[in-house]
């Protein structure tokens, strides 16, 4: 049994159980350690919204591709702002109150038009990352 055993669906449901056990640990963190801690309520929430995103990704090919892309790339876009606020959290500065209205304005109508058709596969993935790329550098610059 080598690697080729081992499909792409399995290593996302993976990744999928270890959100949501990473979820679970911050929760109890979040619960036992001193309120002086900020953000690991928002870490934990961030972690369970990109479990449901994974499972999502998962059942493409199963489920419409409403839900198994659109609203998979929408979870997952919210999964990065949320742990970025819980960063923000924790060091006390706040998250700008444009941003997410504004990626979201973005993001919802693109997702849903991109998701309409497979052969607009290669857009839906650079705008993914394009968005993921972003996020994360301004997470990086917290």
């Amino acid at each position: 049994m080598g690697w080729t055993a081992i499909d792409l669906k399995t290593v996302i449901l993976i990744n999928a159980v270890m959100a949501l056990l990473m979820g679970m640990v911050l929760w109890f963190q979040s619960r036992t350690y001193p309120k002086s801690i900020l953000g690991l309520r928002k870490w934990a929430i961030g972690q369970f919204i990109g479990f449901v995103s994974t499972v999502l990704f998962a059942l493409q090919g199963t489920l419409a591709p409403l839900w198994s892309s659109a609203l998979a790339n929408v979870l997952l876009v919210s999964t990065a702002l949320i742990l970025m606020y819980g960063t923000l959290r924790h060091y006390g500065q706040r998250l700008h109150r444009a941003l997410v209205p504004c990626l979201y304005t973005v993001c919802v109508p693109l997702f849903v038009w991109l998701s309409t058709d497979s052969a607009y596969y290669l857009y839906r993935l650079l705008a993914i990352c394009a968005i993921l790329g972003s996020l994360f550098f301004a997470h990086a610059h917290v």
